[in-house]
């Protein structure tokens, strides 16, 4: 009986903004050119075709994280999903917030997808080292290009998976019900539009520091403001 219920039971996994602000030099650098700048980063894998998901050959993105353990509790997955795929461990657990669920088949593998927000440390691209065979690389995105993707399913020419695109629907490989689908694209809808708080928040912030960070006569004190910066992220990661 346990064994039928296990095989009957949707195998669920978690799929999560991973987000980090942006490094006070690029944010310095855009401050310098007059270009407006984004706080926040985004990070999606780039997937490799799998032929037991009907994607054999078609290299795709997906948010970071991956299934629960049959005997892993949502926290205890996302500490573990994290530190193999984004080699992060030693930063300890990412806070995580819950923002919704839905669930899905890809072929006959029913599926239930639980969305995350997981805020970490800024992770340096040549420091980065993903941990997943199935993943190949990665992308980082901007808020807007992160919506935009989101919306469009696509980034970069890479298609993003149905089970994120709000504009996908049932195909050969891929099934969602109406009422699934209506529950993905409110929690996507959800996670962005807390996101883009979050954004405005931190851009009134730093626009806060760029003042403290000007003295008198108009000089501006880059030394202060990435030390003012790192109390920000601090903040950020609480």
């Amino acid at each position: 009986m346990a064994e039928f219920l296990k095989n009957e039971l949707p195998q669920k996994v978690i799929r999560a903004f991973v987000v980090s602000l942006a490094d006070s030099d690029k944010i310095l650098n855009s401050i310098k050119e007059g270009r407006d700048f984004s706080c926040l980063i985004f990070y999606l894998g780039v997937k490799s075709g799998d032929q037991s998901s009907g994607f054999k050959g078609k290299r795709r993105l997906t948010f970071f994280v991956g299934k629960i353990g049959e005997f892993e509790n949502l926290k205890e997955a996302i500490q573990r999903e994290v530190g193999e795929e984004l080699s992060i461990t030693g930063l300890g657990l990412p806070r995580f917030t819950e923002i919704g669920s839905w669930k899905y088949k890809i072929g006959d593998h029913e599926r239930e997808v639980i969305i995350v927000y997981i805020p970490v440390s800024c992770l340096p691209e040549e420091r980065m080292v993903i941990g997943d065979g199935k993943i190949i690389d990665f992308k980082t995105l901007t808020l807007s290009q992160l919506r935009q993707t989101i919306e469009e399913g696509t980034f970069d020419d890479l298609p993003l998976e149905e089970h994120l695109e709000m504009k996908a629907d049932s195909s050969n490989t891929f099934s969602i019900s109406s009422e699934d689908k209506n529950r993905r694209n409110q929690s996507l809808q959800k996670g962005l539009s807390w996101m883009e708080h979050i954004e405005r928040y931190l851009q009134r912030k730093i626009n806060s520091l760029i003042e403290l960070c000007i003295d008198e006569n108009g000089n501006f004190d880059e030394e202060k403001f990435k030390k003012e910066y790192e109390k920000l992220r601090s903040y950020f990661m609480k």
